[in-house]
């Protein structure tokens, strides 16, 4: 089977998106390395190609050469995000589409509807039957309201890329054995002993003030999130940059550089997700829906922001909880191999992982699955719903149609 892969880059581009291109062709120009991530996972996964399809393609030579299309998105579903181009391309390909990667909005609350585009995007993938195969289960519970019922939750590509050996709680004498993907938020946190760590920078944003630039836009968030003086914030930034970190040209070096480490605290998702695959102890600070959802779905290894702030960087890791991450795993691999088989997709599953593998089980797996319901639960009512749906009656209508599905 031939699979072409469209959407977000297999490269990072480090021009701010406002200037970039056109914003069409912006909007698919991956400005942080977890949206490579991403589409890198599943063209490895399925052996596939990608292509720009911004660019000039030749629509009957793509025709005969592949066989499905899988689309490779990332936090697209909400109301702001116009993917009309894709679409566009889509309908003139016309191949069997597979939607499997994608989720909320960065910071969304659910309330809002989603953008008519993307309405187009999911009904094109819906055809023949399929199941859209989304982050975690808010985001399924979202598009249920849109009223798409062939959702399921089924984590992200990117934990899939790699079948690593159980993680165990590392050993750590000090701060200086414990590297941070950076963001923001953790960098709030850990403002007091950020020199300690090595910083790894991920994003166009980091980029900026990795690389010389002022920061004037993380300096400002820190104010917002722990008061204080800009300056002292700005100075310290700069003192923990200047010490110890790191942002790589490519993406390939921004890879390498998680997998080498003796330990992660991660201030951003597809950071974390990079270090848990490869088999480095990696401990999350989830900040958004975005993120617990997948945090959920996972059992991934999580902190607070009270306990960093509290008790530091070391007792986080340390009192982490990664057997239940270990535990997990087979079943979501199992519903992972049985999504893309039902969806006509072919997936090696690694040799350590074949005996996990079930029989059209996933679909039961999910409507018993009480980890799934914690993150629906922070899903806010839709703006203009008087009798909103709750998660398990969502679940319940989930239940029927796979039963019918299956039959």
């Amino acid at each position: 089977m031939n699979v072409l892969v469209v959407g977000l880059t297999p490269d990072y581009y480090s021009s701010p998106v406002s200037t970039a291109v056109t914003a069409h062709r912006a909007a698919m120009r991956s400005t942080n390395m977890g949206a490579s991530f991403i589409t890198r996972s599943i063209v490895s996964m399925f052996n596939a190609e990608y292509i720009d399809f911004m660019l000039d393609v030749d629509i009957s030579e793509l025709q005969n050469k592949y066989d499905v299309c899988v689309v490779s998105l990332a936090s697209h579903l909400g109301p702001s995000r116009d993917v009309s181009k894709l679409v566009g391309f889509l309908k003139q390909l016309d191949l069997k589409t597979v939607f499997l990667s994608g989720g909320l909005d960065a910071g969304a609350t659910g309330a809002q509807k989603i953008h008519k585009s993307l309405i187009d995007l999911l009904d094109l993938c819906s055809a023949d039957n399929q199941w859209i195969g989304v982050r975690g289960a808010a985001s399924a519970l979202y598009l249920h309201r849109q009223g798409f019922n062939n959702v399921v939750p089924v984590g992200c590509p990117t934990m899939y890329s790699r079948f690593s050996s159980e993680i165990q709680t590392p050993r750590i004498e000090g701060a200086t054995d414990i590297a941070v993907p950076f963001h923001w938020k953790i960098a709030a946190n850990l403002i007091n002993e950020l020199s300690d760590h090595f910083l790894i920078g991920q994003d166009s944003i980091d980029e900026e003030l990795f690389l010389g630039g002022n920061g004037q836009r993380i300096t400002n968030n820190i104010h917002r999130n722990i008061g204080g003086s800009k300056r002292e914030i700005r100075e310290k930034l700069r003192a923990a940059i200047s010490k110890n970190s790191y942002f790589p040209e490519k993406y390939d070096k921004w890879y390498e550089a998680l997998g080498a480490q003796t330990a992660l605290l991660s201030g951003r998702l597809h950071g974390a997700i990079c270090g848990l695959t490869q088999g480095v102890p990696t401990v999350l600070v989830p900040w958004d829906i975005r993120s617990r959802e997948i945090v959920d779905y996972f059992c991934m290894p999580v902190t607070s922001s009270d306990t960093i702030s509290n008790d530091g960087a070391r007792s986080a890791v340390l009192n982490a909880d990664f057997d239940k991450y270990n535990e997990r795993r087979a079943v979501c691999w199992a519903r992972w191999s049985e999504f893309v088989q039902t969806n006509g997709l072919e997936f090696p599953m690694q040799e350590s992982n074949k005996t996990q593998s079930s029989t059209r089980g996933y679909a039961e797996l999910l409507w018993n699955d009480k980890e799934l319901l914690g993150t629906a639960s922070l899903l806010r009512d839709r703006e203009d719903d008087r009798y909103p749906l709750s998660f398990r009656r969502i679940l319940r209508n989930f239940k029927r149609n796979a039963v019918s599905y299956y039959k």
